[in-house]
């Protein structure tokens, strides 16, 4: 799911409508934030624009478990 509120549940109840329609839901989200804004202004991507930060993690978590479905 792509940018989910950083607080509350909305992320965890679409998690749990799609899931209840026999759909793959892949545990990694990418959240709201605010480095994501600022690395497209800039041109870049997070893992450019802050390679440490919370969206860059949660970007590679998302590459690393795409990977794992097409193997």
């Amino acid at each position: 799911m792509n940018a989910v509120p950083p607080k509350g549940n909305l992320g965890d109840e679409a998690q749990t409508g799609i899931s209840e329609q026999d759909i793959k839901v892949c545990p990694w989200r990418l959240t709201q934030r605010i480095a994501f804004v600022h690395a497209v202004t800039a041109g870049q991507s997070v893992q450019e624009y802050e390679p440490t930060g919370k969206a860059a993690l949660e970007v590679k978590n998302l590459y690393r478990w795409v990977l794992k479905q097409l193997k």
